[in-house]
């Protein structure tokens, strides 16, 4: 059996058609915040047909609406407004075993396999 890769079947690297590599691509996010820093929706005017103040980008309306929100009381916009502000609340999960006792370990299933005892504590 030959070598793999088979050398017959490759491309010869001065004419492989991808010499560059992989074209670089914008993730959403990355995207997104691109978006964010312009004072149009792709050329396009506002939904509201309004112009953009001087030196306002579509983040400030953003934060603006977000703001508007939360005085007015909606319990969804002072979330977010919140969570972007002073950080996400931390969530306790708890964890454990069977009849919520300790979850083992493998080293611990493994001695006890092996010595059929289960491994004591140090």
């Amino acid at each position: 059996m030959g070598a793999f890769p088979n050398p017959s079947t490759q491309f010869p690297h001065q004419k492989n058609p991808n010499m560059k590599g992989r074209t670089p691509c914008l993730n959403v996010s990355a995207r997104l915040r691109a978006m964010l820093e312009e004072t149009t929706l792709g050329g396009q005017p506002l939904p509201n047909g309004q112009p953009l103040p001087n030196g306002q980008t579509l983040r400030d309306v953003v934060a603006i609406e977000i703001i508007k929100g939360a005085l007015t009381g909606d319990v969804e916009y002072i979330r977010i407004l919140l969570d972007r502000t002073e950080g996400k609340a931390p969530q306790q999960i708890e964890v454990s075993g069977r009849n919520g006792g300790a979850i083992p370990l493998a080293i611990e299933l493994a001695i006890q396999k092996v010595y059929g005892e289960p491994a004591q504590a140090d």
